[in-house]
């Protein structure tokens, strides 16, 4: 193989490499709704039920961007177990929105925490999954579902950001290094 052709073909490698990795999703989405318990928020293990989420107005970016007001759906999931975060997997929520699908599939609860101050207990969930969008690479992404009140039923706000897999551009990145490495070898 001549010295231009053995470029040129890796080359072409690092470009198709690139290509596959340009459609991870980027940005983050919030939501807002109501959600009910199983017991009051102090003593509460498992959400029941969700209702009324939508997507929040203004709060989106990246490939969230252009999804203001569109309606989601949140499956129920019981998020304490004796004490400790419950194993959780399945779609957290998804919605349609401009004719692409979107959602985010649950792989593990990483936070529970609940505080009390005047009366008022607000709970705190903290997470990882993945993010996917049709057309884009599956992507890694972590979650926050946060809510405040008394009683069984109360408003939540919940925010999902998808994070790049750093593997996956280290793959990229490698492969270039090994391109212009092989170049360098191969002029001389």
């Amino acid at each position: 193989m001549n010295k231009f052709s053995a470029v040129l073909a890796v080359t072409a490698a690092v470009v198709t490499a690139s290509s596959s990795f340009a459609s991870v999703i980027s940005g983050d989405i919030s939501f807002a709704g109501s959600t009910t318990l199983d017991a009051n928020v102090p003593l509460a293990t498992a959400f029941t039920a969700f209702s009324g989420v939508t997507v929040g107005l203004g709060t989106q970016s990246g490939d969230y961007s252009s999804t203001d007001g569109a309606a989601v759906t949140f499956t129920p999931f019981t998020f304490l177990s004796g004490g400790l975060p419950a194993s959780v997997s399945g779609t957290l929520w998804s919605f349609t929105s401009g004719g692409s699908t979107y959602d985010f599939k649950l792989s593990s609860l990483t936070g529970v925490s609940k505080s009390s101050s005047a009366g008022v207990t607000s709970l705190t969930i903290s997470g990882t999954g993945i993010a996917q969008i049709t057309g884009f690479t599956d992507t890694a992404g972590s979650f926050t579902l946060q809510l405040s009140g008394k009683k069984t039923k109360v408003t939540f706000a919940s925010y999902a950001v998808a994070v790049p897999e750093p593997t996956s551009w280290a793959l990229v990145s490698g492969l270039g290094l090994a391109g212009f490495a092989f170049y360098r070898r191969a002029r001389k």
